[in-house]
C-alpha cells in the first residue's frame, strides 16, 4: 500500500505535509535535533550524526565537515540556515563524548545501546 510504489527512489521526494509530520514528531533530544538537521542541511546521516564542535563555527554560520567523513572524500562546507545554528546553539555539550553535538548518534551508529 505504499503510494509512491510507482516512483524511483531516487525520484522520490518526501511532500510538505510529510516533513511537516516528521519536524512536527521530532522530540528536543539528540535524535531529534540529528532528524532535524538532516533536513535543514541535506547532509548525509553520517555527516551529522558524526559532527564535532570543531567542525562549527556558529558565529559565520558555517558547517565544515572534513574530506574523511564525506562520501566522495572531498571537504564539504555549508551555510547553515538559522534554525540549525539555533538547533545547534541549543545542543548540549558534554564532556568525554569527543566535542560531538549529535553524541547519540555515534553510539547509535555502532549499535550500541544509547
Amino acid at each position: 500500500n505504499d503510494p509512491a510504489s510507482h516512483i524511483d527512489a531516487r525520484d522520490r521526494v518526501l511532500t510538505d505535509d510529510e516533513l511537516q509530520a516528521i519536524w512536527q514528531g521530532c522530540e528536543d533530544d539528540h535524535f531529534g535535533r540529528i532528524i532535524r538537521l538532516l533536513m535543514l542541511t541535506g547532509a548525509r546521516r553520517d555527516e551529522i550524526g558524526g559532527l564535532e564542535w570543531q567542525e562549527l563555527d556558529l558565529d559565520s554560520g558555517l558547517l565544515t565537515i572534513p574530506g574523511d567523513r564525506t562520501k566522495n572524500h572531498h571537504a564539504l562546507q555549508l551555510t547553515l540556515p538559522e534554525e540549525a545554528i539555533s538547533i545547534l546553539r541549543t545542543a548540549p555539550r558534554r564532556d568525554g563524548r569527543g566535542g560531538r553535538p549529535t553524541p547519540a548518534a555515534r553510539s547509535r551508529a555502532r549499535g550500541a545501546a544509547s
